[in-house]
């Protein structure tokens, strides 16, 4: 372990490749740990130091000659009477935690805030629920979680969510037995005002109530109307296929529901609908058979009008084995890029993959591997353009963080190349953290929500984990010892968590 130590003037130290010991010394310094296990060394105890988060880095100010000191890339800092642990401050997002709460849906406000969806068991003494939480632009609550779903009866799950041009939102979701459906699926939606006030009240919106409809996706257009896609089960004879309906910005049906897919034979299933720059839309779905080999991904472009653009296409070149689950998003340039899973042909398990299309709906390059670590699976992708027309994918992937599933992401700039390395988005790596989703913040970051086991205390929840325009961790969590620590912070910083680690 190299000890890299600074002078008693201002110095700006960097760690190598390896573990460091990091020691700044008198004046105000910059450590910057880099790769390995970082240590920053102080002289005093814990109690003479105070700590602040500033653009998103930790700050250390010593009450003696130390000065104060800007931390990157520091995993521990060292005192003359213990150690606190430092990493990024993933956040709780449900306030309930009595049994499971699962698969959320985030999506960007106007503002620079975001608002999260999720499923909640018993929370609304009737099997699962949709409850919702909003927040600004700094990351901090905005009032308390709320229930989405009037009807409470049966099962109300599958949330979708999306962010409305007047700083409003939709939400959509699954509910079984609503209407006379008896037992049947069928897709609900509710909007909200600028003050996350539902403005009037929940309205089904598919027509066909006769079977199933499910797995709703939503996404706001251009022009601030919003469109929804979901599955369909035997509408139009066979079994499943999509559909789709436009709403204006006020919520009022723009036509009547659509079908997306063409070839009908066997399942069309698992819609993602992403606006386009000129006004339209795409909606992808994964098809059974058509491509000849199991699941295949499928795609078709539409206008500001509904109309379709050409004919449907395949998205994955590769047709070995199984490729599903496609997600997609609209890049600032007229684009997109869908995502997708693929069986075996990384070699091993289930893989992600992507293609990117430009403002014609032509494919640029290949379908490329997101994922670099390909050990077991690699699965339930999501996908958000960034303002700077690049994109960030984010992923489950099994065993990588050393004990069952955890999130993984990788973010590429706007010719598509990568960005760094793949990197893991969750800190608490205990048990399983999967279903992520993510969306582009107005700053140019992006926020990414998840699931995890056990780490509110009970079941499933909900955990979050913001990043700036760099694709850095905003907010850092200092984790103190078994003993009674002293850790000062500056009033008011919302970018510290503290876990006193039972002391």
């Amino acid at each position: 372990m190299a000890r890299i130590k600074g002078t008693s003037g201002n110095n700006t130290l960097t760690g190598t490749a390896a573990d460091d010991v990091l020691i700044g010394g008198g004046g105000n310094d910059i450590l910057n740990g880099g790769d390995g296990h970082d240590i920053a060394q102080y002289m005093g105890n814990l109690a003479e130091y105070r700590f602040s988060n500033v653009d998103g880095k930790l700050v250390v100010t010593s009450s003696g000659a130390e000065g104060k000191d800007t931390l990157n890339s520091i995993e521990a800092l060292q005192f003359g009477n213990g150690q606190l642990a430092v990493s990024s401050a993933e956040f709780q997002v449900n306030t309930y935690t009595t049994s499971d709460q699962t698969a959320p849906s985030i999506t960007a406000l106007v503002g620079g805030g975001f608002v999260v969806s999720w499923s909640s068991f018993g929370q609304d003494s009737d099997g699962w629920g949709i409850y919702a939480q909003r927040y600004d632009a700094n990351g901090a609550l905005m009032g308390a979680e709320f229930q989405v779903n009037s009807y409470t009866d049966g099962e109300q799950t599958q949330s979708s969510i999306t962010g409305l041009a007047d700083g409003g939102f939709v939400a959509v979701w699954t509910s079984v037995g609503q209407d006379g459906a008896v037992d049947n699926y069928n897709v609900y939606a509710q909007r909200y005002d600028v003050n996350g006030v539902a403005q009037d009240v929940e309205f089904r919106i598919n027509a066909d109530i006769s079977y199933n409809q499910s797995l709703p996706n939503v996404t706001t257009l251009a022009d601030g109307s919003y469109i929804v896609s979901w599955s369909s089960n035997a509408q139009e004879g066979g079994s499943y296929g999509i559909y789709a309906k436009h709403y204006d910005a006020n919520g009022t049906a723009q036509n009547i529901e659509f079908r997306a897919n063409t070839y009908i034979t066997n399942d069309q299933i698992d819609s993602s609908i992403t606006a386009l720059a000129d006004g339209g839309f795409v909606i992808t779905w994964t098809s059974l058979g058509q491509d000849g080999s199991s699941y295949g991904v499928y795609a078709q472009i539409y206008n500001a009008d509904d109309v379709a653009q050409g004919g449907e296409f395949r998205v994955n070149s590769t047709i070995s084995n199984t490729q599903s689950e496609p997600r997609v998003a609209g890049l600032n340039e007229g684009g997109f890029v869908v995502t997708w899973l693929s069986n075996l042909q990384d070699g091993s398990g289930y893989g992600v993959y992507a293609q990117r299309y430009n403002s014609n709906g032509l494919a640029l390059g290949a379908e490329f591997k997101v994922n670099t670590t390909t050990t077991n699976d690699q699965s339930n992708s999501s996908i958000t353009a960034l303002t700077d027309g690049g994109f960030v994918v984010t992923w489950t992937s099994n065993g990588q963080d050393g004990d069952g599933y955890g999130i993984y992401a990788q973010r590429y700039d706007a010719s598509g190349v990568a960005q760094g390395g793949e990197f893991q988005v969750n800190t608490y790596t205990t048990s399983n953290q999967y279903n992520s989703n993510i969306t582009a913040l107005a700053d140019g970051g992006f926020v990414v929500s998840w699931t995890s086991d056990g780490q509110d205390g009970d079941g499933y929840g909900i955990y979050a984990q913001r990043y700036d325009a760099n694709g850095n961790a905003v907010g850092t969590k200092l984790t103190g010892t078994a003993n009674a620590d002293v850790i000062n912070l500056n009033a008011g910083d919302a970018g510290l968590v503290v876990d006193g680690a039972g002391g």
